[in-house]
């Protein structure tokens, strides 16, 4: 499992030879955002522009995004970092500013031009993608304020229920083959720490949401753990 570029679609996850979410680059079309109008119904800010940087970390590769400038009014920052662990884990986490309280929706963009893709929906926050001989578990596993899903065709959807001026939301994935990835399972450490556990029970990867916006990343199976501090911004440290 990898986070790739290239020059047709700028920006892809690929596991065993299959792309689960595309994109031009890894916020393409990753938040649309419903401020608070005075009639209550809210209106959208259009897309512009956005900065990327890439760390490499041991076996963990992560990507951090700001696609702040992307956004008019009242959005001060809309962060997205991607942490992938190979082969078997990933970790993504979104953290929104902004000077006033927005709604923020979640875009992932499916790889399913063919309609190759298979999308489960185990429960309201759990998905199981299969494509080819690729499999993921998707999990969002936490938020700041209340989620909903809505899958369509192309995109999965998550859409906060609330205007808040801030927003930490976090998911986690499983990737194997679609047989193997049944067996995997993402399970919950304590409130703000989550672990992608192996077949096997033992190893794998687990993501901790520390103090001052840090994320550490625990390699279960070397015992080595990596920081990544919240003013680990442009350019990392």
């Amino acid at each position: 499992m990898e986070l790739v570029t290239d020059e047709r679609c700028g920006f892809s996850l690929v596991h065993r030879q299959e792309r689960f979410f595309v994109g031009p680059d890894p916020d393409r079309g990753a938040w649309s955002f419903l401020e608070e109008a005075e009639d209550g119904r809210g209106r959208k800010r259009p897309p512009q522009a956005v900065s990327r940087i890439v760390r490499q970390m041991g076996g963990i590769q992560v990507i951090r995004s700001d696609a702040a400038k992307r956004y008019d009014g009242p959005i001060k920052r809309a962060e997205r970092t991607w942490i992938a662990a190979s082969p078997h884990a990933l970790f993504i986490v979104d953290r929104i500013e902004a000077e006033r309280p927005v709604k923020a929706e979640s875009v992932f963009m499916l790889h399913n031009g063919d309609n190759g893709m298979q999308v489960k929906v185990a429960a309201e926050h759990k998905l199981v993608l299969r494509r080819g001989g690729a499999g993921m578990k998707f999990f969002q596993v936490y938020a700041s304020s209340e989620q909903r899903l809505a899958e369509s065709g192309q995109a999965i959807r998550y859409a906060s229920e609330q205007f808040q001026p801030s927003h930490t939301i976090v998911y986690a994935a499983a990737l194997d083959d679609t047989d193997a990835v049944r067996s995997w399972h993402i399970v919950p450490l304590g409130e703000r720490h989550f672990y992608v556990e192996p077949p096997a029970k033992t190893g794998g990867y687990s993501l901790e949401l520390a103090d001052r916006e840090a994320l550490i990343v625990h390699d279960r199976e070397a015992g080595k753990s990596y920081r990544i501090d919240g003013e680990d911004r442009y350019p990392f440290a």
